[in-house]
């Protein structure tokens, strides 16, 4: 949404990986890694918990062990939990992926986690025509190949029902 902002201003060479936080703890929606031998090792643990706790949310609650996913798990804590959050950049939400009713203008990212059908593809049509349009107030070029128009209404009603 924000073409302005660039990774450069979120990630930081401190950290294997960036997660945003929101009232429900951290989440991967919209999840930065970088390619280290230690995020290689973190993806192996979260896939292989992944199956245990049915889905990555979950997960990566536990490996993080943050106060939600202790509450899901009633486990114990993950004995690399220091490691991964010492590893880990959390930002705010907003600063990240917005939820729709979140959005301000000027947010990197609006993500439409948990939308589907043909809101999904209405608010979709919304927020990409205002960034497309924005981007070209503001002289920026986008290739020819990936320019294309969003979706028509009719396509929302039609093929997302």
């Amino acid at each position: 949404m924000n073409p302005e902002t660039g990774l450069e201003d979120i990630v930081d060479v401190d950290y294997d990986q960036v997660l945003a936080a929101d009232s429900n703890g951290v989440h991967c929606g919209v999840w930065l890694v970088r390619n280290t031998p230690w995020t290689l090792w973190f993806l192996d643990e979260l896939w292989a918990r992944e199956r245990v706790f049915e889905d990555e949310r979950r997960a990566l609650h536990h490996l993080y062990a943050s106060t939600r996913g202790r509450e899901v798990t009633k486990g114990p804590i993950y004995p690399n939990a220091n490691t991964v959050r010492a590893r880990t950049k959390i930002v705010h939400a907003c600063a990240f992926d917005s939820q729709p009713w979140f959005y301000e203008t000027g947010d990197f990212i609006v993500h439409l986690a948990g939308l589907k059908g043909t809101v999904k593809c209405a608010l979709f049509t919304r927020y990409y025509a205002r960034a497309r349009a924005s981007m070209r107030a503001k002289g920026m070029v986008v290739a020819a190949d990936v320019d294309v128009p969003p979706p028509s209404a009719w396509t929302c009603l039609t093929k997302n029902a």
